[in-house]
């Protein structure tokens, strides 16, 4: 799977007041205002009291649907870790105790891979592995780098970024051994390049420097082909002063390209500050977009592998811009995400006021081999806070998650926002649906897509600066039920029975059946009846139950429960059930509604002894 390294995206400080959540639980009142209609689940808190105070936060997921999420806890300077198996809750927390920073994550085929570097001295890099089935990150491999000569300085290593392919091979980029030319700032002499070759042991085979003398690489982002490369595009400074975009390529098997500028320019802030994002096509090659510096447009570009390997002066020339020619568009950030037929969609955020006065989100798709479609307006008129994430699955459902300013007048939350847009050309967008309830001032806003359908969204909340996270699973589909030339006008036949042997002093419990499809109410209707009680017992009392409702499929007996409830309730009915001879009577009332909205009603007495 891709993965973005995202300490070079927009960091925010959170600091307010706000309820806190315990780890693994709801988020506040998340849960509770989740409406049926709801795409995305409540959400539960990945950090724990002791790993909250979250920053620099990296997810990813992989086509098993296994979640990762890492982050540094800022008070100690701790890596923290966290491992969502599919269709399970979250591992607890997993402590790297030390003074780190940049850390950065990634899984594929259900192999992890953690790295991070030891905060301000930039002297070491660290890279655990995770096997395939397990939550925890084995003991992190050291790498120091070698050195440097003319001008002569130490061993140094340092701002690590991973991926993982699809066949589970994690992939490593770091930068190693800066020096310091005369009257510019430091350089590092290479990024290098690694293998896993044991995630249970954090092995790691020999390495290859895949691009030589970079300045501060800021921006970048991996992305992994079929084949199972990785690329990494950069924004870098050199000595001139020049600004560039570097590319590099990393094989799954060790080699590396020897890496150089895609394009530069020196003299000038061209590109300064461009954050390239770029995704891999079906047969290797890449396809960037990134932000020009100088006239503020949204640009894309298609490069192929072996020119990413050799390096080239051509970039703005072969360029596609995205944004309105005319100006009426300024983009401040893009990203674009690739599916597994190659089709492409890019995303950025538009602060010109182009869609009728109001800021927007924009979206442009294009179909492999294709051209760049008309821009779609995702949201408009939003308070839009700048930090935005989006990621495709290889079916081409896309994924948006954007942080904003709540709408209510009188509210100074702020909240997550999530949309979904379906696949290809004429997809569309959804409905934008909050994803943090009453979370006061939220950040870092993170998405990953998995398969089939699903979807995890991550962020920092509340005052604790903790971790959340929401996923999405694709909507059970129920058939519609096969037309018939004349109204159903037929009730449904409904079978209803007590089942005393099944009932106690917790519940009443009975069987339902119906001849067709049919949702069936069954409650208590009328005062019980208590025999065999004596004179301290009332003869008949009103009992509190809670209704039993089930969705019965044509033809199939089903089981249902009514708990008795209430302090009052269930006193009565333990001191009557207590008495050898003492039973209770009720009736029980059930009504079966089918798709066509016909009644059945049914009457039935049960004994409780």
């Amino acid at each position: 799977m891709k993965r973005i390294a995202l300490s070079a995206l927009l960091s925010l400080s959170l600091a307010t007041t706000a309820t806190a959540a315990l780890g693994g639980v709801t988020a506040g009142s998340a849960a509770e205002s989740r409406a049926a209609t709801d795409r995305w689940s409540g959400a539960v808190e990945l950090s724990t009291p002791t790993t909250r105070d979250a920053t620099g936060l990296v997810v990813d997921a992989d086509t098993g649907n296994e979640l990762v999420a890492a982050w540094v806890q800022s008070i100690e300077d701790d890596v923290v870790a966290v491992v969502q198996p599919a269709g399970s809750a979250p591992a607890a927390p997993q402590e790297f105790e030390g003074t780190y920073d940049d850390v950065d994550v990634a899984v594929g085929n259900g192999v992890g891979v953690l790295a991070w570097d030891d905060a301000g001295a930039r002297t070491s890099v660290f890279a655990a592995g995770k096997p395939a089935g397990s939550t925890t990150f084995a003991e992190p491999a050291t790498f120091e780098g070698d050195g440097h000569t003319s001008p002569s300085a130490g061993p140094s290593a340092a701002d690590p970024v991973v991926a993982v392919n699809d066949a589970g091979t994690g992939l490593l980029f770091f930068e190693r051994d800066y020096y310091n030319p005369p009257s510019y700032s430091d350089i590092a002499e290479a990024i290098e390049g690694r293998v896993l070759t044991d995630p249970a042991t954090s092995g790691w085979n020999a390495g290859t420097d895949v691009r030589l003398a970079i300045k501060d690489p800021r921006g970048t982002e991996v992305s992994v082909a079929p084949d199972g490369s990785a690329f990494l595009a950069t924004n870098n400074f050199s000595v001139g002063p020049c600004w560039s975009i570097g590319v590099m390529v990393l094989e799954a098997d060790g080699t590396g390209s020897a890496g150089d500028n895609l394009d530069e320019s020196c003299n000038g802030r061209l590109y300064n500050g461009i954050h390239p994002s770029n995704d891999r096509l079906p047969d290797g090659d890449i396809v960037m977009a990134y932000h020009h510096h100088d006239d503020g447009t949204i640009r894309a570009l298609d490069v192929s592998k072996a020119r990413a390997k050799s390096g080239s002066t051509q970039l703005a020339e072969n360029s596609d811009r995205l944004d309105a020619a005319d100006g009426s568009q300024r983009g401040t950030r893009v990203l674009v995400r690739t599916d597994a037929a190659g089709n492409a969609l890019a995303v950025w955020y538009d602060s010109t006021e182009a869609v009728d006065g109001q800021r927007a989100m924009l979206a442009r798709f294009r179909p492999y081999g294709g051209e760049w479609g008309p821009t779609e307006v995702i949201t408009a008129d939003e308070a839009y806070r700048g930090g935005f994430d989006l990621d495709l699955d290889a079916a081409g459902n896309a994924y948006l998650v954007y942080d904003r300013t709540d709408p209510e007048p009188e509210s100074t939350d702020q909240q997550v926002v999530a949309l979904e847009r379906s696949p290809g050309a004429a997809g569309t967008w959804t409905t934008p649906e909050v994803l943090s309830e009453d979370q006061g001032v939220v950040g870092q806003v993170r998405v990953a897509a998995g398969a089939d359908g699903h979807a995890f969204a991550a962020w920092v909340a509340n005052g604790d600066d903790g971790v959340y996270a929401a996923s999405i699973e694709p909507p059970v589909v129920t058939p519609p039920p096969t037309p018939t030339p004349d109204p159903d006008t037929r009730a449904p036949s409904l079978a209803l029975k007590g089942l005393a042997k099944k009932s106690n002093a917790r519940r009443a419990v009975a069987s339902v059946r119906c001849n067709e499809f049919c949702r069936v109410v069954v409650k208590r209707q009328g005062k019980a009846t208590i025999k065999g009680g004596g004179p301290r017992l009332p003869r008949r009392a009103s009992l509190s139950m809670k209704p039993a409702r089930k969705a019965l499929p044509a033809g199939k007996q089903r089981t249902v429960t009514m708990a008795f409830t209430g302090k009052k309730t269930k006193k009565l009915v333990t001191r009557v059930l207590k008495r050898k001879k003492a039973r209770i009577v009720l009736h029980l009332r059930g009504v079966a509604v089918d798709r066509a909205g016909n009644r059945r009603v049914k009457t039935v007495r049960l004994t409780i002894r």
